[in-house]
């Protein structure tokens, strides 16, 4: 199959994202498809992890918010420059399948989805997070108020949905669309070269604590995780990636800011213990399947989650710790966290512990029969 994947993206922001898109095409063009990356970000990184793929990558840089809204009013009218080419370049590939990550309603989009199979990843609960964000930040009244208006008209142009959990396959059929097919693939990572030793150079003399989060997302629980790292001073140490160093914070907690992959790789190096997401039910969800979790994985740590992980829900392993999805589990569940923590200081999972959960070659050909299904009704 040729398979055109669209993705509007912050190539600056979300490496692990584009790291899980990689791997994706990567494992397509393992199982013999032709593919093409069609890419809408604010700034063009070359050094981004998107361009190690062989696949042809086609970047079009937008600009600032600013100019962003004005293409997005132009497309309105269909007289925006900037989307036409985007329509041009992806009707000259002329795919058997569009793939579409998460995105606003666009007039040029729907034209070409209705054109070819398109089918939609739909990895968040949208208008839960677009609410929550409103709440915060006043582009996101913005952005809610016009995915309110949209996106049921939106999704009339694409054939079918991956959805990345269970959880989020229901609330799209109850509130979204019940009419297009739909399938479960959790997130997952490409592990087809990695051969990871995980040796230990140095075991801390307490355990170490990763967590790597968004600005802007509440529902991460930094601010639940910084509490805690009050909780046990002198007991644990964390490391925070993605979030800028804070006053009169405790000395046990450590701030990195926005870093690459490549960049946060020694801290994943000193730790001992991965932290997912913790404040799942701030956007009324029960169930996730982070790519952080998979990063943690991959580097054989063991996790801390507080909700379902779409991966486990049928086998939980041992070096996996799962609480329950409230505010209040890190501190009722201390005891439990502090023997978690210290079982596993200096020690790492292995590779083939970890691989049948979150292997991209294990389920992206159950993604490609998806397509060929799809395809042929």
């Amino acid at each position: 199959m040729k398979i055109a994947y669209l993705l509007v993206i912050n190539l600056n922001l979300y490496d692990g994202v584009v790291k899980k898109i990689v791997s994706q095409i990567e494992s397509w063009e393992h199982f013999g498809h032709n593919v093409e990356v069609f890419c809408i970000t604010p700034q063009n990184l070359e050094e981004s992890s998107l361009y190690r793929l062989k696949s042809i990558i086609n970047v079009y840089t937008e600009g600032n918010k600013l100019k962003k809204g004005f293409r997005y009013f132009l497309d309105i009218f269909n007289s925006s420059s900037f989307c036409e080419k985007v329509k041009k370049d992806i009707e000259i590939f002329n795919p058997d399948v569009l793939y579409v990550r998460n995105t606003f309603y666009q007039k040029y989009l729907n034209k070409i989805a209705k054109k070819y199979t398109a089918i939609y990843e739909y990895n968040t609960s949208e208008l839960n997070e677009f609410k929550q964000l409103s709440k915060i930040y006043f582009k996101y009244k913005l952005a809610y108020i016009y995915y309110l208006l949209t996106y049921k008209h939106f999704f009339n142009s694409f054939k079918g949905v991956v959805c990345v959990t269970y959880e989020l396959e229901r609330e799209f059929l109850k509130s979204v669309n019940n009419r297009l097919k739909t399938i479960v693939i959790p997130n997952t990572l490409n592990l087809k070269e990695e051969n990871k030793t995980h040796e230990i150079k140095h075991v801390n003399s307490k355990p170490n604590l990763l967590f790597i989060g968004t600005p802007g997302a509440n529902w991460h629980g930094l601010d639940i995780i910084e509490s805690f790292a009050e909780e046990t001073r002198g007991l644990l140490d964390f490391h925070i990636v993605g979030f800028e160093k804070k006053d009169n914070k405790a000395d046990n907690i450590h701030y990195y800011g926005m870093l690459f992959r490549e960049e946060y790789q020694k801290i994943i190096d000193k730790c001992d213990v991965g932290i997912g997401t913790i404040a799942l039910y701030r956007k009324k969800m029960e169930e996730a399947c982070p790519l952080k979790v998979r990063e943690y994985l991959l580097n054989g740590l063991p996790v801390i989650l507080c909700y379902q992980d779409t991966a486990f829900i049928k086998n939980k392993p041992d070096w996996l710790l799962e609480l329950p999805n409230k505010e209040s589990s890190l501190s009722l569940y201390k005891s439990e966290i502090l023997n978690f923590c210290s079982k596993n200081r200096g020690k790492r999972v292995l590779l083939d512990e970890v691989r049948p959960f979150i292997d991209s070659l294990l389920f992206e050909e159950k993604r490609l029969d998806f397509f060929k299904a799809i395809k042929v009704d």
